[in-house]
């Protein structure tokens, strides 16, 4: 009965940390990339209000739908070039910057081919 009782607060928490891995994924991009780029549109390409109020609502909703995506790449990119602490031998890879540029590298052109 015990064994039954851990492993059911296993796979409740492994549900509730996936939740939570969404959460925090779509929340970081939203709160992150959407004003960047809002003020990129505005700025540098010379959208006005207008269009970039579309474009940024346009990017949550599909912030809400790729966001998880987006960390999962940046997580198997990161495994790839080792830039997590590697807990064999204690020693950490390259900067962790670079893992997230490679991975919005590789999301951009696919999330963009889908819109």
């Amino acid at each position: 009965m015990d064994n039954e009782n851990l492993e059911s607060k296993v796979k409740k928490y492994e549900s509730l940390s996936s939740v939570k891995a969404y959460l925090v994924d779509t929340s970081a991009r939203i709160l992150f990339y959407v004003p960047i780029v809002g003020v990129w549109e505005k700025f540098a390409a010379g959208m006005d209000n207008e269009e970039v109020l579309k474009s940024r609502s346009g990017a949550v909703l599909v912030n809400l739908f790729v966001g998880r995506l987006h960390g999962k790449v940046r997580e198997a990119i990161s495994y790839l070039t080792r830039t997590k602490l590697d807990c064999i031998d204690g020693r950490s890879g390259s900067p962790w910057p670079l893992c997230v540029l490679a991975a919005t590298s590789v999301m951009q052109p696919y999330i963009k081919a889908r819109i």
